[in-house]
């Protein structure tokens, strides 16, 4: 009883020392004058500074959100490989594919000695391809793909010459048959609409793909799928792809089926534009296995005469060594 006694005694004379040291001498009304004054002064530096706009509108501001760019309604597929620790020699890092695009090679990255790593072909970055590769305008036929990366082919390569069609676009034949190609504005080749130019694969999407992780890289397939293009070709054509990456190669494999009941042509391409790193075309270095070449009957538009010559000796001989060539 004594000490619940002792110690309402201390509550009482602790209330009674706090009132007459702040209460009744205006300490309290001092330091609430004080706090006010140093959150008024508080706060007109940070609007001279800013600071509460830039609060207000990041406040306002959505939340960021990662854009994915997907060329031809497709998600891009990227190989890639770590650089071997202590390696001193040229290795592949990386290859990026738009299945979307006919599995268009959008780039490839390396590692050069002298150089560090850098980019092997001619492209923009990924979000400048996607909105150049619009599928529509001057890409309705899918031809800026030849002006970006390494784009494939099919079902020819090159180029086509026929009778042009009031609609614009290009006849051609094929044992008797009538095919209506369609011509792009204008192709990597510079002749506006004056030829059927690299395939009709351009801007066709992929029906499946497939990625695999490998030791030194990895593996993407994709199969399209097209039928007869529209009606711009002749039976039902399916075509696989696939692309491996290594340190030291990276490998492409093309094959076109003709699943449907009618005989078809077929021709596959690969149409690379590679960055020349040095800034000059004379210090290229061009090798070619193969022993042949397409005779060109007309230089001006490049027409093919149909006939396939020997290189052997001529100015065309980049087998072996290979050798730098400047037109």
């Amino acid at each position: 009883m004594y000490w619940a006694l002792l110690k309402q005694w201390a509550v009482r004379r602790r209330r009674s020392i706090w009132h007459a040291a702040v209460m009744r001498s205006g300490l309290l009304t001092v330091l609430v004058l004080g706090l006010l004054i140093a959150g008024l002064a508080f706060g007109w530096r940070t609007h001279r500074l800013g600071q509460f706009a830039l609060l207000k509108k990041q406040l306002r501001a959505k939340p960021k959100q990662d854009i994915v760019f997907r060329p031809g309604g497709q998600d891009v597929i990227t190989l890639q490989r770590t650089q071997l620790v202590g390696g001193s020699g040229p290795e592949f890092l990386s290859t990026t594919l738009m299945p979307g695009r006919g599995m268009n090679m959008l780039q490839i990255s390396a590692y050069l000695p002298d150089k560090g790593e850098v980019n092997l072909l001619a492209s923009p970055p990924l979000e400048s391809a996607a909105e150049q590769l619009s599928g529509s305008g001057a890409d309705a036929t899918g031809t800026k793909s030849l002006a970006m990366g390494a784009a494939i082919e099919a079902p020819w390569a090159g180029r086509i010459y026929g009778a042009r069609t009031p609609d614009g676009g290009l006849m051609s034949m094929w044992r008797g048959v009538h095919l209506n190609l369609p011509t792009g504005v204008k192709d990597s080749y510079g002749l506006d609409s004056a030829v059927a130019a690299g395939g009709l694969l351009l801007k066709e999407p992929s029906t499946t793909t497939s990625t695999n992780i490998m030791p030194d890289g990895g593996e993407a397939r994709a199969t399209f799928r097209p039928g007869d293009f529209d009606g711009h070709w002749l039976s039902q054509t399916e075509i696989n792809t696939t692309v491996v990456l290594s340190g030291r190669v990276i490998e492409m494999k093309i094959v076109a089926h003709n699943i449907g009941d009618t005989a078809e042509p077929i021709g596959i391409g690969w149409h690379p534009r590679f960055a020349i790193l040095s800034g000059h075309r004379g210090q290229m270095m061009l090798r070619l296995p193969e022993g042949l070449r397409a005779e060109v009957k007309d230089r001006r538009t490049g027409e093919l005469s149909g006939r396939l010559l020997p290189v052997a000796g001529t100015e065309y001989d980049f087998t072996g060594q290979g050798r730098s060539w400047v037109r």
